[in-house]
């Protein structure tokens, strides 16, 4: 299993909550109990709103997820353990922005970030700062 041996595992919501129908995208949160695999979840507004109703911090501290990291797209992310809910801010980009790969891009950067030992917070202002770097157009 890909959650054994000390292994950490980054889920982004957007394939859980998801449904598997060709045609316009709709969501569902009845997800089973899979979240008690993870060590860090990623999820954006909406998905936070599928999963438990709401993009409040508290609320996705419920899900029992040890690192929930809720993205906000120029608000911001928020990154939730079981001791803090903290807000970080977005780092500013000038001119037409491309968004695409923005979320695969923050999650990777903030596991390399983890992994070599930043904590979690910081590795989300690293993560929102390569973002940035990649947001704006040429």
């Amino acid at each position: 299993m890909l959650a054994d041996e000390g292994r950490q595992l980054l889920v982004d919501a957007q394939g859980l909550v998801r449904t598997a129908a060709v045609g316009p995208l709709h969501t569902d949160g009845d997800i089973g109990d899979v979240l008690r695999y993870f060590e860090v979840l990623k999820l954006n507004d909406e998905e936070a709103v599928t999963l438990v109703g709401s993009a409040d911090p508290e609320g996705l501290r419920a899900l029992g997820v040890p690192e929930v990291l809720l993205t906000l797209g120029s608000q911001g992310s928020w990154v939730i353990t079981p001791e803090l809910a903290e807000h970080v801010p977005a780092v500013e980009t000038r001119g037409p922005v491309d968004p695409t790969g923005a979320g695969d891009t923050y999650s990777v950067t903030y596991l390399v970030h983890r992994a070599e030992g930043a904590e979690p917070v910081e590795a989300a202002r690293v993560a929102a700062e390569t973002v940035s770097s990649i947001l704006a157009m040429p």
